[in-house]
């Protein structure tokens, strides 16, 4: 809980900060695509049967031509603003200094960083899919109960999202670490895995519990299919979630390395609260 609270303490003496850095990628991302897919996947299969495992998984990933171009434009303007709020981050934290000025500067010196990082995670989150998909498309052909299958995908799709959640926090620390230290992509990484060592569970909690509210309200506006709903409800949800895990990572490595936070040099009583 000690990460959670951190991150949404910064979230929100900087709300400001933290809107105006997510809220154009949020947007890209929830025109263009949809976190829900694959619950919305498991739903539909009674009225949508699929032909084959190929159907499954293009719903489930959402990869087709068009939706691969909106892939680069969301995932571009997403490079972008975090690598500009990564800046912000890096310098509040280290320096007390909190300004939007230098813009296109903190997004030279970061974007390399960012898109390396952010590469490996869409290959990850398409790996992701392609299990969640062949799970989905497993319990299809096994049962014809419609109940059983949907209780069995979701088990599974369970499980499967601890594994995901477990592996992802031990990148957490990956970008701070480049950003702070200066080190490769290779050097860093073993650096980061060192700092988050004994912190992993802390972490899948930190990842997962502030998220589920808003996934909670996604997926509810997603079974209604009410269109201004379910928009807002996305738009929200990658608002919340840009913003969020982006503090999480830098708050994580100030606390993992002991770093004096600057930012916090007049009020740092209150984080002990």
């Amino acid at each position: 809980m000690k990460f959670i609270k951190l991150s949404l303490q910064y979230m929100r003496r900087r709300w400001l900060y933290t809107i105006l850095y997510s809220i154009l990628p949020a947007l890209v991302i929830s025109l263009t695509s949809t976190p829900v897919s694959i619950f919305d996947t498991i739903i539909s299969l009674r009225d949508n049967p699929p032909h084959s495992f190929v159907d499954v998984w293009l719903s489930a990933t959402e990869l087709n031509p068009k939706g691969f171009l909106y892939l680069i434009l969301s995932g571009l303007l997403l490079v972008i603003f975090a690598s500009a709020f990564c800046g912000v981050m890096e310098r509040h934290m280290r320096l007390g200094d909190l300004t939007h000025k230098k813009f296109f500067t903190r997004v030279n010196n970061n974007f390399l960083i960012v898109l390396q990082v952010f590469l490996v995670f869409v290959l990850f989150l398409e790996l992701f899919g392609l299990l969640n998909s062949a799970v989905i498309y497993l319990w299809y052909k096994v049962f014809t109960n419609y109940a059983l299958m949907v209780t069995f995908s979701l088990i599974s799709l369970i499980i499967l999202i601890i594994m995901f959640v477990t592996i992802a926090s031990l990148g957490v620390l990956w970008i701070p670490t480049m950003i702070m230290t200066g080190l490769n992509m290779r050097k860093s990484l073993v650096e980061s895995l060192q700092l988050i060592k004994g912190r992993i569970f802390d972490m899948c909690v930190a990842i997962i519990l502030p998220i589920l509210p808003f996934y909670v309200i996604a997926i509810t506006a997603c079974f209604f299919d009410i269109a201004i709903l379910d928009f807002c409800a996305k738009l929200l949800l990658n608002m919340f979630a840009v913003s969020y895990y982006f503090v999480l990572m830098f708050v994580s490595y100030f606390d993992a390395t002991g770093t004096d936070r600057e930012d916090l040099r007049k009020t740092i009583w209150e984080v002990g609260k």
